[in-house]
């Protein structure tokens, strides 16, 4: 059972007085029941397939037409943030796309004055301890897979499970704000909002917009239409397609959507180097960040409503019952950008 802050709202109201017992119960409700939580409920967090340990991409990079575009660009200079579980570098895919703060040292101080001790590759906004959730760490892979010279900024967010809680809006805004402050060029935030998020976060997102970082975000996997923004223009909401280029039977849909990408059957890596397939709108996220991290090396001064122009104008229309499906194309964008 997961209540939500409003239930939990209401139903303390028709407490009788005096019942305290029931009512500091009602309250850890809050706190302990996830409210927000990650894309992954119903589909990433279930049947992960493992494979054997390779460097095998599967279809959604030829299907994206990244590796066509990797003479002119794979994303060299350009710094991913994912705001995710947290992220294993310790393999094969990931080894080269860690990115160093060079201003800190591992000395337990904050050497460079930002407010963080000893963040080298990032930051943990998480309080837990112990073994890494696979989600970041899959995420990432994808991101680098399609941008193989980018650099990804670990910001480690969620708990164990995936879960994100209704208390931690400001530690995500905290981890958004870093990734402005510290060099992020793009965020990737494959989070799924069962509500509106508050007012301070729309604030984050505007202070990303003017300083031209764009936030990649996810639909969710529900199979519904959603309109979970009220205000998206600072980002760039991603759906997922199958290998039918088809809506994928898990994948939200709506208005707010503003590209698709592959989202089923996705190859990254785990926490444990391990090769594995995965689908989510999640993966799909890390698509678009990766061919947003493609197209700013090569062109770095673009503003975020010149990255979603560009990303609409040259991607794929597809074919959909009653849905605008719009397949992101690395290959159109950064051809049609280089001849701009």
């Amino acid at each position: 059972m997961k209540l939500n802050t409003w239930e939990v709202t209401k139903m303390s109201k028709s407490l009788r007085k005096g019942k305290l017992v029931t009512l500091v119960l009602l309250m850890l409700c809050i706190s302990i029941f996830p409210v927000e939580v990650l894309a992954s409920d119903g589909v990433e967090t279930s049947e992960v397939t493992f494979l054997p340990q390779s460097m095998e991409s599967g279809w959604g990079l030829e299907t994206i037409r990244a590796p066509q575009v990797w003479e002119k660009s794979k994303g060299e200079g350009v710094v991913v943030a994912v705001i995710d579980s947290g992220v294993d570098f310790s393999n094969e895919l990931l080894k080269e796309n860690k990115w160093h703060n060079k201003k800190e040292v591992p000395d337990e101080k904050d050497n460079d004055g930002n407010g963080y001790v000893d963040d080298l590759s990032g930051y943990s906004f998480s309080d837990e301890e112990g073994p890494l959730y696979y989600h970041g760490t899959f995420v990432a892979g994808v991101v680098a897979k399609t941008a193989p010279k980018v650099k990804v900024m670990d910001l480690h967010l969620l708990h164990s499970g995936g879960y994100f809680f209704a208390t931690e809006w400001k530690k995500l805004i905290e981890a958004i704000d870093y990734a402005i402050d510290n060099g992020a060029d793009v965020i990737n935030l494959s989070l799924y909002f069962r509500v509106d998020p508050p007012s301070e976060f729309y604030r984050v997102v505007k202070r990303a917009y003017r300083a031209n970082i764009p936030i990649v975000s996810i639909a969710g996997n529900n199979n519904k239409k959603v309109s979970n923004f009220k205000d998206h223009k600072g980002m760039i909401v991603v759906a997922a397609v199958n290998r039918d280029l088809k809506k994928a039977s898990f994948s939200n849909y709506g208005k707010v959507v503003d590209v698709f990408a592959p989202g089923e059957e996705v190859v990254s890596v785990n926490p444990d180097g391990e090769y594995v397939i995965d689908s989510g709108t999640s993966l799909s996220a890390g698509y678009v960040s990766g061919v947003i991290a493609l197209l700013l090396s090569s062109s770095p001064d673009l503003t975020v409503p010149e990255v979603k122009e560009s990303i609409s104008r040259t991607a794929r229309k597809l074919e959909g019952k009653k849905i605008d499906l719009k397949l992101i194309d690395a290959g159109e964008l950064l051809q049609k950008k280089s001849q701009s």
